[in-house]
């Protein structure tokens, strides 16, 4: 189990998926790479390589910190099922193939999957276990936690703060001013105001 942050990789075809998750890791400090394909992520996965850390100094200045791995470069892969060529199961496949022969520490692989078919097959194929597309933050999280020094002793997994509940007497102040914003009209009338039907000439 590690101490600080957790080095991971994140392997997906799609440009808006691999930006969300890393994101999310990226906001609870790991360290975190992308890889765009099959190829991409056993290049990664089976040899070491560096990690570029960002730290804050003391004069509120981003420092960048090249830290080179030589031994077990990733603690966890976030691996779409379906990909180009090389598959998700492929890759774990090959990845807990290498291990055995190697005798190294195995990577925690997850498998992002849009059925429960995909899920059977990752894990079959060597993943240690699977989250359901679109990831969610909470979900990412907790099955990150146990692979931490604080998860392995038994601690409960951290939790996102809760969104800041309005009051109704606000969400009715809000209105008018919402309504104006979007038909560019400059009346204030509240929405629960009754309106007058339309007249009949007969």
């Amino acid at each position: 189990a590690r101490e600080g942050p957790l080095r991971v990789l994140v392997v997906d075809d799609r440009a808006g998926s691999l930006a969300t998750v890393k994101a999310m890791l990226t906001r609870e400090h790991h360290l975190v790479k992308v890889a765009k394909n099959g190829e991409e992520a056993l290049n990664l996965l089976l040899q070491p390589g560096d990690f570029e850390v960002s730290k804050v100094t003391s004069d509120n200045f981003s420092k960048v910190t090249t830290v080179n791995f030589r031994q077990a470069p990733f603690d966890a892969a976030i691996i779409n099922a379906v990909l180009p060529g090389i598959s998700g199961g492929d890759i774990a496949s090959s990845v807990r193939k290498a291990e055995a022969a190697r005798g190294v520490r195995r990577v925690y692989l997850i498998g992002a999957t849009s059925s429960r078919g995909e899920a059977e097959v990752c894990l079959r194929m060597g993943m240690d276990t699977t989250l359901p597309k679109a990831i969610s933050n909470d979900a990412l999280r907790e099955t990150l936690f146990h692979l931490t020094a604080a998860g392995r002793a038994g601690a409960p997994p951290p939790r996102a703060l809760p969104r800041e509940r309005k009051s109704a007497r606000a969400m009715r102040e809000e209105q008018p001013k919402k309504l104006e914003a979007e038909d560019g009209s400059a009346s204030s009338a509240p929405l629960w105001a009754p309106r007058c039907p339309a007249r009949i000439l007969i």
